[in-house]
């Protein structure tokens, strides 16, 4: 390793680029190197990505290096730098905290392979040695840390060519060239594209900089010789251009609410942008994560009802969002793809002012039944009908006949409540995980009027006053920093989620003060408003979630079949087996044997943007803690009716009293959150109007479980759909619309 001016230095061969993109460059001095760049700051994670080149004029030859530098928050997991722009064939220039040190490394790649996580290491199958094809590599990594800020130094390698004859990355000095960024917070990966002013970086100074002499001020810089549109300040928030266009709608979110609304207000003949953060599920929407058991059968995690519980174990969980504290979906269905599939009509109570809806929403027939037309339940969900496993329902039937229940099937009659029980109804179908991703979202991708990007997160709503008139995303080659705008009168809905949407709120300026201020303090503080256009809203409060707490029986009939064991790589061979033939059986149906409240909590974020709860919401109210006993003590009092059947958690030594009071609450949690983003009349105690609107704006809407402000009856998602398919009317109805 040669150590030179206290920089690492990196020199690149330049050839000629065609590609431009729509978001440039410009003039950055980095006042503790007293250097002067060309840099682009990708705004949602806050890296800047700069360089700087030899003068043309002072040189006797074309340059053939140039010095760069990244400035990153050390909470990522790596950053890198691609000079060509591209994945295959361009040298990314990559590096990552390891400890106290910085780790540098060069890459490269002739093909494209799937790439493995290990807990929290990426591992990459390309050059990682001191040589870049047999050309040495001069390298030396002083970094300086401060208030968290990573400082990578500059350098170079000769690398001018590549095996094959390939380039490994290619700079037009009389243009603006197309570079690109790309980071990773493990395990979700993203890249962004820019174009660097390579005219406007060259700068006389360029042999001072390497002698470590920096300068006081900026140089100015020539005019690109490019059709890339020059920088701008504009005056509003409006982006210039959008290479993917301007719509009418833009969603945030593939889950439930997100589905559903996309394909009503495209079915509306509505221009329609659905943005989803993560990436494929089920195999329809281009998922491979294949069932070892059954090979060939192009079966994922996702589309297998009965794989339900192996989703909670593995090294790479990429389904989960590794910025909620607890478990929610990030990928093509969202929540739907990924929770255990149990599917209950609402009843018109769970709708009514009683449950804190508005009186408006009162009548959810119509909407319910438009939803059951597009996903029937079924509580036989194996492809031949017949039901698996009964050993457990067959018991529970003559504990609960002996104390007065009827067996009834559940959705036919959504509002009988009261001393019944019945087979669990499940959004399943043809023995497949179903739901919106295989109903609704199929629809929508047949209209030329709908467009879908996946692994696109936004960050925040772009606004000017109470007007939004885009969205800001981390990917800068769908529109300028990132942004996608809005048509006239334009609409956002947030469907983001209980977790997700706070956050944007949050990063929008709306929200509790506490929770603007945080953003303030993170690395997304660029994009908040001014903050005479904060909105004072009860966003995070007034959170719900179904308490859950385990009780373990034990009968001798019963198969103890255990679905958190190695279902994925060890199953049952015949179960696997008759599953992969006609999607029959055990796999079929999810959690084979296993079986409305007033306490609220608060969802916030802290520094780092993560989401999580700040006041848990399961038993606060001691009400709900009188009842649950009660409603325990109601069940377990007829056990000894039945042979065999006997308790096993709690033992014979606790009172299902102490066994609830003593029980951990942060187990307590069933993945039912709503309330968050909370409907009502007012903009003292609810977030959205009777029409979904954000109170205080004229154009975002939230439609997804955070506006529900009780609990469903049973898991939310059948409510979910029946109240997104009511929003779409309301919102289509409201004057002033696109």
């Amino acid at each position: 390793m040669v150590i030179r001016n206290s920089f690492l230095w990196i020199l690149l061969s330049l050839y000629s680029l065609d590609l431009v993109t729509s978001q440039e460059s410009s003039a950055f001095h980095d006042p503790e190197n007293g250097f002067n760049f060309q840099a682009y700051t990708d705004p949602v994670h806050s890296v800047t990505y700069a360089a700087v080149f030899p003068e043309i004029s002072v040189s006797a030859n074309p340059p053939t290096e140039f010095l760069g530098e990244i400035i990153a928050p050390i909470s990522n997991a790596w950053v890198g730098l691609s000079v060509g722009g591209a994945m295959l064939d361009s040298l990314l220039l990559v590096a990552w905290p390891n400890g106290n040190d910085i780790v540098f490394s060069p890459r490269y790649a002739t093909l494209v392979i799937s790439y493995l996580y290990s807990k929290s290491l990426l591992r990459w199958t390309a050059v990682i040695t001191s040589s870049l094809f047999g050309i040495p590599v001069l390298l030396s990594l002083p970094f300086r840390l401060v208030t968290s800020i990573l400082r990578i130094g500059n350098g170079y390698s000769d690398v001018k060519i590549a095996p094959r004859g390939r380039v490994c990355g290619s700079i037009d000095l009389n243009s603006v060239d197309a570079w690109a960024w790309a980071l990773s917070t493990v395990p979700v990966d993203e890249l962004g594209f820019w174009g660097e002013n390579v005219v406007g970086a060259q700068d006389p100074n360029y042999d001072d900089y390497l002698n470590g002499q920096g300068t006081t001020s900026l140089p100015s810089a020539p005019t690109p010789t490019s059709t890339a549109p020059p920088t701008q300040t504009p005056t509003s928030p409006v982006a210039p251009s959008n290479p993917v266009g301007t719509f009418d709608y833009i969603i945030v979110g593939s889950g439930a609410g997100g589905l559903v609304t996309a394909d009503r207000f495209s079915e509306a003949g509505k221009k329609v942008l659905l943005l989803e953060r993560g990436g494929p599920s089920v195999a329809i929407t281009g998922g491979n994560v294949y069932w070892p058991a059954a090979p060939g059968a192009n079966l994922t995690r996702f589309d297998v009802p009965g794989l339900f519980e192996s989703e909670f174990s593995g090294d790479d969980t990429f389904w989960w969002c590794k910025d909620v504290t607890y478990f929610a979906g990030c990928l093509i269905g969202g929540g739907t793809s990924v929770n255990g599939g149990l599917y209950w009509f609402p009843t018109y109570y769970e709708f009514s002012p009683v449950n804190g809806w508005p009186s408006s929403w009162g009548d959810h027939g119509p909407y319910t039944a438009k939803l059951q037309q597009r996903l029937p339940s079924t509580d036989a969900p194996s492809a031949d009908g017949k039901r698996y496993l009964e050993q457990a329902f067959t018991v529970t039937s003559q504990l609960l006949d002996n104390q007065g229940y009827t067996n009834i099937t559940i959705n036919d009659t959504p509002d009988s409540k009261d001393h019944i029980y019945g087979y669990s109804s499940w959004n399943f179908q043809q023995g497949m995980r179903w739901g919106p991703v295989r109903t609704y979202f199929q629809t929508a991708l047949q209209r030329p009027n709908f467009v879908f990007l996946q692994n696109t997160m936004v960050s925040s709503v772009v606004r000017n006053g109470s007007t939004i008139t885009g969205v800001q995303t981390n990917d800068t080659s769908i529109g300028p920093n990132g942004v996608v705008s809005l048509n006239p009168n334009g609409r956002v809905i947030l469907s983001a989620g209980s977790f997700g949407n706070p956050r944007i709120l949050f990063q929008s300026g709306i929200g509790p003060l506490d929770m603007i201020q945080t953003v303030q303090n993170s690395s997304a503080a660029g994009n908040l408003p001014p903050e005479s256009d904060w909105i004072d809203l009860p966003v995070g409060y007034n959170v719900k979630d179904n308490p859950s707490i385990n009780l373990i029986l034990q009968h001798p009939l019963i198969d103890s079949y255990d679905n958190w064991d190695n279902i994925w790589d060890s199953p049952r061979p015949a179960d696997a087996a008759q599953y992969a033939a006609n999607h029959s059986g055990v796999f079929a149906g999810a959690s084979p044997n296993s079986t409305g409240i007033t306490s609220q909590g608060r969802i916030g974020i802290n520094t780092d943007l993560t989401a999580l709860p700040l006041i848990n919401p399961w038993l606060t109210d001691p009400n709900d803690k009188v009842v649950l006993i009660q409603g325990l003590n109601d069940i377990l009092s007829g056990i000894n009716t039945i042979p065999g059947l006997s308790l096993v958690t709690p033992d014979n030594t606790t009172t299902i009293e102490d066994y609830v009071n003593t029980y951990p609450p942060s187990t307590m949690n069933s993945n039912h959150w709503t309330g968050a983003c909370k409907i009502g009349n007012d903009s003292s105690t609810s977030v959205v109007d009777e029409n979904t609107k954000v109170w205080g704006t004229d154009n975002l809407f939230v439609v997804d479980a955070s506006i529900i402000p009780g609990m469903p009856a049973g898991n939310p998602q059948g409510a979910l759909m029946s109240a997104a398919e009511q929003a779409v009317t309301k919102i289509l109805a409201l004057p002033g619309g696109p």
